[in-house]
Order: structure tokens, then sequence, then C-alpha cells
């Protein structure tokens, strides 16, 4: 005989009409928890380069090619101060360095 019932506080509840005697040995099977549904990035990554011939700007620009809004600017570079320092005074400028200068002042 199968039935199925719930549990409440730990006690089995049998559904109503059926009794079974004190001492009755039963089976339960419990059935398997329900697979937890996975992250929506983790769904999405099985489409990660799946479409080709797209810019190589596409990305950060989705919305211009899809909407037609302006495309974002791009960062400036970050300048580069040491080749700018060398190409002014050269790889060794006259003087002392800047920390005998500071050892000096103290």
């Amino acid at each position: 005989m199968t039935c199925k019932a719930k549990v409440a506080n730990g006690v089995v509840l049998l559904p109503p009409g059926v009794h079974l005697p004190d001492g009755t040995e039963v089976e339960l099977r419990l059935p398997k928890p329900a697979a937890r549904p996975s992250r929506l990035g983790n769904r999405l990554l099985r489409f990660a380069g799946v479409m080709k011939g797209l810019p190589p700007d596409f990305a950060e620009n989705h919305d211009h090619y899809v909407h037609g809004t302006p495309k974002r600017p791009t960062p400036a570079k970050q300048p580069d101060f040491l080749a700018r320092a060398k190409a002014v005074w050269g790889s060794r400028p006259q003087g002392k360095p800047l920390s005998a200068l500071v050892a000096k002042a103290r």
C-alpha cells in the first residue's frame, strides 16, 4: 500500500481513513529536493562567443548598435609622465637626486 502523508512537528500525519496499528514498520521514500535554478549569469554564459562578426567594441557600445544612441567616448589614456620627463631632461638630469635634497633639508 502507498499513500502520501505530511509531516508536522516531526510527526508523520496520515491522511484521513488510513489507520496503522502501533508498531507497524513503514518505509519512507523521500522525494529528491528540487534542483536549485542556476544563476542567470551562469545560464547566459552558454551564449558567450556565439555571435560572430560583431564589432570589437560591441560590449561597450551595444546601445549604439542596437538602439542608435551615440557611442560612449573612449577614456583618455594616462599620460606617461616618466617618458615626458626623460624627453625634456634626458635620462640622467643634472643635479642631486630629490631624496638627497629632502634628507639635507631635515
